[in-house]
């Protein structure tokens, strides 16, 4: 049944995504489908659920949603940047907790430690994420007076 379940995940995040991509969708049909995706991903049922299977599914949805959508996420800006940033906050890795605790027995520093935590979340996907929400932030000037 998981395996199932994996199956189904996987071509729903297929056909959202395809469905959010205005190069390969009707731009009207694209920004409809954002409106019903990225709230239910980036809310209390997606990024935030409880469940932590839920939450690694959601994120990894959104963040193909977001890179193929690309500038049509711009009404979506607030609700991304938040549930991103807190995304990264929930998903660092326990390795870098623990080791904030324990800095001193292993001879780290607390700017060695920023630095580790900075260089990982440069990297991370959800940072690719965060950079899509600011090209849109830029692009979108219909809020300039």
């Amino acid at each position: 049944v998981r395996k199932e379940g994996f199956f189904l995940i996987r071509s729903l995040t297929s056909l959202s995504e395809r469905l959010s991509n205005p190069t390969r969708t009707r731009t009207s049909h694209a920004k409809a489908a954002l409106n019903v995706l990225i709230p239910l991903l980036a809310g209390e049922e997606g990024m935030t659920h409880k469940v932590q299977e839920v939450q690694g599914v959601s994120v990894g949805a959104l963040l193909r949603i977001v890179k193929a959508a690309s500038r049509l996420i711009s009404p979506h800006l607030q609700l991304l940047v938040t549930g991103l940033l807190s995304a990264m906050s929930t998903l660092e890795p326990q390795a870098l907790s623990y080791m904030q605790f324990h800095a001193a027995s292993i001879d780290l520093t607390e700017e060695q430690l920023e630095r580790l935590r900075l260089q990982q979340v440069s990297q991370s996907p959800l940072q690719e994420a965060l950079d899509v929400c600011l090209d849109a932030a830029v692009g979108d000037t219909s809020s300039v007076p």
